[in-house]
């Protein structure tokens, strides 16, 4: 259960720092 639950954390973290820097870029760009 626990180590379910620190799979989505770690997902949830590697898409964030993917995303992010797509997203600061597109802000950066308007």
């Amino acid at each position: 259960m626990g180590s379910r639950l620190l799979n989505k954390i770690g997902l949830f973290f590697a898409a964030l720092v993917l995303v992010s820097p797509a997203i600061l870029f597109f802000l950066w760009m308007i």
